[in-house]
């Protein structure tokens, strides 16, 4: 069988069904919910959403691999990291 969704490249990284119950029904902020945006021309950018607050931090990235995502996403003020899903 092909694997359409592999598991991300980031050993720490928590599939959605193991979010915390507080992420799950939206209690409190800090939750981070992440995707990956490939436009045209060889354009990229990665999200993350608070689950409560709906915050939103977009970055463009140079390329869609996960050692430019992950620090770049990691070098922005984002507010509060308790749980982040892929």
């Amino acid at each position: 069988m092909i694997e359409l969704f592999p598991q991300p490249a980031r050993g720490d990284a928590r599939p959605i069904e193991e979010r915390p119950q507080a992420a799950e029904d939206r209690s409190e902020p800090g939750h981070l919910e992440g995707d990956l945006v490939i436009g045209s021309n060889n354009s990229q950018v990665a999200t993350l959403v608070d689950r409560k607050t709906r915050f939103l931090t977009v970055v463009k990235l140079a390329n869609r691999h996960t050692n430019v995502a992950v620090p770049a996403l990691a070098g922005r003020d984002i507010h509060a990291r308790d749980s982040s899903t892929p």
